[in-house]
């Protein structure tokens, strides 16, 4: 093999390994924050980023997420090709920011015990849903092609350093969910030739959704001390798409989920999931160390009180009988308290 086509050869040979990897999730690391009663806040650059491209036998033909300096973004495009046999589109992303955190065991606590907990992070968002499916599933098929989007607040159990590994949730706040699946459903029999202007002019119009909006997301729950937790921002994404070009699946696309780029697919600094704002995390009082410290301070009271009560039951002092000399001078201490 000549060193032209080895180097063609080696290049090509890491640029798909390149492809190969970014499909799975990056095992990255995580500072754990250890937290004590009381209100922390956190910035986005504290977070550690997570994504991936979900592993799928049917790619679309642009799948690329993304996650920077608080911004998550997003780009599914799920196209199909003209053709008389159908095939299929099936991908899904995901982007996100995790802070991972436990709280210490508060004094006099036991060594296990539950706090209350709020989280709460100021977020935006901006982009594109897009569905050009034209005709109505095939018969037999519930539908035919859709794209969805979520975004998402969450606190879940989580291991120590290793954000990837999300456990079960302990409270959730999806606080941006949509779904576009075609504009069959706009389409009518006009009778008229402005009524058919109107309706193609609808239809081209559903063909896209932008999604839009801002807001102070916040989650509740109950915790356990010791316990490393995982608080996510999260945005993700799903195209999916039967069918070929004669079958209501264009070579236009068929599902666009595009948090990333501009309606004419130029970069928009503006798209994407934004956590805009510092999260706070508030960590209540650990009720059974309250009550052990109250009955630690009942008991103190009780102690005082008790030694008050022998000091009063032995209670004396020294007094002069008169004044003059002899017996008239005599010193003696008084008995002790009669009741």
């Amino acid at each position: 093999m000549s060193t032209k086509k080895s180097s063609t050869f080696a290049i090509l040979f890491v640029g798909a390994v390149m492809i190969a990897l970014s499909l799975f999730p990056a095992r990255l690391s995580a500072q754990v924050l250890h937290l004590q009663a009381g209100t922390t806040t956190v910035d986005s650059a504290q977070a550690t980023c997570d994504q991936a491209v979900l592993p799928t036998s049917n790619p679309g033909i642009l799948m690329v997420v993304g996650c920077s300096a608080g911004r998550l973004t997003m780009v599914l495009q799920g196209n199909l090709s003209p053709s008389f046999s159908t095939h299929t589109v099936d991908a899904s992303a995901y982007s996100r920011l995790v802070v991972q955190f436990q709280v210490d065991t508060q004094p006099g606590a036991p060594d296990v015990s539950f706090v209350p907990v709020v989280i709460t992070v100021p977020v935006s968002w901006k982009g594109i849903l897009g569905d050009s499916s034209l005709v109505p599933p095939d018969f037999g098929a519930s539908v035919d092609s859709f794209a969805d989007v979520n975004g998402q607040l969450y606190l879940a159990t989580g291991q120590a350093g290793i954000p990837q590994n999300v456990g079960p949730t302990v409270a959730t706040n999806n606080f941006l969910a949509a779904t576009h699946s075609g504009v069959a459903g706009c389409l009518t029999v006009p009778k008229t030739a402005v009524a058919a202007a109107l309706m193609i002019g609808k239809c081209g119009a559903d063909g896209l959704k932008k999604e839009q909006g801002n807001g102070t997301i916040y989650i509740a729950g109950l915790i356990q001390t010791g316990q490393t937790y995982d608080a996510v921002v999260e945005l993700d994404g799903h195209v999916f798409g039967h069918g070929g070009g004669v079958n209501g699946c264009t070579a236009a696309g068929c599902g666009v989920v595009d948090f990333q780029r501009t309606l004419f697919g130029d970069p928009d600094p503006s798209a994407g999931l934004f956590w805009s704002g510092s999260m706070t995390i508030t960590i209540g009082t650990d009720f059974q160390s309250r009550i052990a410290g109250l009955q630690k301070e009942i008991g103190d009271l009780q102690n005082q009180l008790n030694m008050l009560r022998t000091e009063f039951l032995h209670h004396s002092h020294v007094y002069l009988t008169g004044k003059g000399i002899g017996q008239n001078n005599t010193k003696v201490n008084t008995g002790p308290p009669n009741f």
